[in-house]
Protein backbone atom coordinates (compact mmCIF):
# COMPACT_ATOMS: atom_id res chain seq x y z
CA UNK A 1 0.00 0.00 0.00
CA UNK A 2 1.16 3.19 -0.88
CA UNK A 3 1.79 5.45 2.70
CA UNK A 4 0.28 8.79 2.13
CA UNK A 5 2.06 11.45 5.14
CA UNK A 6 -0.29 13.62 7.41
CA UNK A 7 -1.48 17.03 6.02
CA UNK A 8 0.54 20.09 6.20
CA UNK A 9 -0.12 21.93 9.22
CA UNK A 10 -0.41 25.20 8.29
CA UNK A 11 -3.62 23.85 6.45
CA UNK A 12 -5.71 23.56 9.10
CA UNK A 13 -8.98 25.47 9.35
CA UNK A 14 -8.56 28.55 10.71
CA UNK A 15 -12.47 28.84 11.06
CA UNK A 16 -12.94 26.48 14.10
CA UNK A 17 -16.23 27.42 16.50
CA UNK A 18 -16.45 25.62 20.13
CA UNK A 19 -19.96 24.11 20.33
CA UNK A 20 -20.52 26.76 22.79
CA UNK A 21 -20.13 29.27 19.52
CA UNK A 22 -17.05 30.66 21.25
CA UNK A 23 -13.62 30.48 19.17
CA UNK A 24 -10.04 29.04 20.67
CA UNK A 25 -7.70 31.61 21.61
CA UNK A 26 -5.74 31.46 18.33
CA UNK A 27 -5.27 29.34 15.25
CA UNK A 28 -1.80 30.45 14.90
CA UNK A 29 -0.96 29.40 18.08
CA UNK A 30 -2.09 25.74 17.48
CA UNK A 31 -0.60 25.77 14.23
CA UNK A 32 2.70 26.82 16.07
CA UNK A 33 1.62 23.62 18.84
CA UNK A 34 1.26 21.35 16.16
CA UNK A 35 4.27 21.65 13.86
CA UNK A 36 6.38 21.29 17.22
CA UNK A 37 4.41 18.10 18.12
CA UNK A 38 5.09 16.74 14.25
CA UNK A 39 8.74 18.22 14.16
CA UNK A 40 9.36 16.24 17.75
CA UNK A 41 7.76 13.04 16.15
CA UNK A 42 9.51 13.45 12.83
CA UNK A 43 12.66 13.49 14.27
CA UNK A 44 12.30 10.67 16.96
CA UNK A 45 10.86 8.31 13.61
CA UNK A 46 14.12 9.88 12.06
CA UNK A 47 16.90 8.58 14.77
CA UNK A 48 15.27 5.17 14.87
CA UNK A 49 12.76 5.90 18.29
CA UNK A 50 9.66 4.85 17.17
CA UNK A 51 8.53 4.42 20.56
CA UNK A 52 9.82 7.70 21.72
CA UNK A 53 7.82 9.40 18.55
CA UNK A 54 4.72 7.44 19.69
CA UNK A 55 5.20 8.72 22.94
CA UNK A 56 5.52 12.49 21.71
CA UNK A 57 2.12 12.27 19.99
CA UNK A 58 0.39 10.80 22.98
CA UNK A 59 1.61 13.53 24.93
CA UNK A 60 1.14 16.33 21.86
CA UNK A 61 -2.59 14.86 21.78
CA UNK A 62 -3.49 15.12 25.48
CA UNK A 63 -2.03 18.62 25.37
CA UNK A 64 -3.73 19.54 22.49
CA UNK A 65 -7.08 21.94 22.60
CA UNK A 66 -10.20 19.15 22.75
CA UNK A 67 -11.73 21.03 20.23
CA UNK A 68 -8.85 20.23 17.57
CA UNK A 69 -7.09 16.71 18.94
CA UNK A 70 -8.47 14.70 16.34
CA UNK A 71 -6.89 17.14 14.07
CA UNK A 72 -3.25 16.71 15.47
CA UNK A 73 -4.44 13.35 16.21
CA UNK A 74 -4.90 12.26 12.62
CA UNK A 75 -1.39 14.35 11.71
CA UNK A 76 0.72 12.41 13.93
CA UNK A 77 -0.72 9.04 13.62
CA UNK A 78 -0.53 9.65 9.72
CA UNK A 79 3.01 9.94 10.04
CA UNK A 80 3.64 7.46 12.28
CA UNK A 81 1.98 4.90 10.08
CA UNK A 82 3.02 6.31 7.00
CA UNK A 83 6.62 6.30 8.37
CA UNK A 84 6.28 2.67 9.57
CA UNK A 85 4.71 1.66 6.29
CA UNK A 86 7.59 2.90 4.56
CA UNK A 87 9.97 0.73 6.43
CA UNK A 88 7.59 -2.15 6.07
CA UNK A 89 7.23 -1.57 9.72
CA UNK A 90 3.79 -1.25 9.94
CA UNK A 91 3.46 -4.55 12.39
CA UNK A 92 5.34 -2.86 15.21
CA UNK A 93 3.33 0.09 15.58
CA UNK A 94 0.06 -1.45 15.81
CA UNK A 95 1.85 -3.45 19.16
CA UNK A 96 1.89 0.33 20.87
CA UNK A 97 -0.94 1.10 23.24
CA UNK A 98 -2.78 3.84 20.57
CA UNK A 99 -5.88 4.79 22.92
CA UNK A 100 -8.63 7.60 22.53
CA UNK A 101 -8.40 10.12 19.36
CA UNK A 102 -4.80 8.74 18.52
CA UNK A 103 -6.44 5.08 18.16
CA UNK A 104 -9.36 6.14 15.82
CA UNK A 105 -7.03 7.77 14.16
CA UNK A 106 -4.70 5.23 13.53
CA UNK A 107 -7.44 2.89 12.46
CA UNK A 108 -9.16 5.68 9.76
CA UNK A 109 -5.02 5.83 8.27
CA UNK A 110 -5.38 2.13 8.64
CA UNK A 111 -8.78 1.66 6.67
CA UNK A 112 -7.91 4.30 4.29
CA UNK A 113 -4.41 3.06 3.16
CA UNK A 114 -4.19 -0.79 3.71
CA UNK A 115 -5.58 -3.96 2.18
CA UNK A 116 -5.30 -1.59 -1.46
CA UNK A 117 -3.86 -3.60 -4.45
CA UNK A 118 -1.26 -1.67 -5.90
Amino acid sequence: ARARGPPAFDAFDDDVTRHDGSRPPSSSAFVAFAQEADLGVTVRLECGLATEAFLAASAATAAAPPERRDEIAGALAARLASHAASKDALGTILELPFEGALERALCLWLRENCGRAP
